[in-house]
């Protein structure tokens, strides 16, 4: 997200599992090259999108 929401967005759906607790894993670390071929199938930033101010 490159700038704050204007308002609350939250669906506020789905469960919620206090006991669950949250992981992050990494498989692996990509290379350069790699990074660089996901990078460029990136769209670039919409100026006039509906969260902006």
């Amino acid at each position: 997200m490159l700038h704050p929401p204007n308002g609350n967005y939250a669906l506020g759906v789905g469960r919620v599992f206090e006991q669950m607790t949250p992981t992050l894993r990494f498989d692996r670390i990509l290379e350069p090259a790699e990074t660089q071929h996901w990078f460029a199938r990136l769209a670039p930033a919409v100026e006039n999108d509906l969260m902006a101010d």
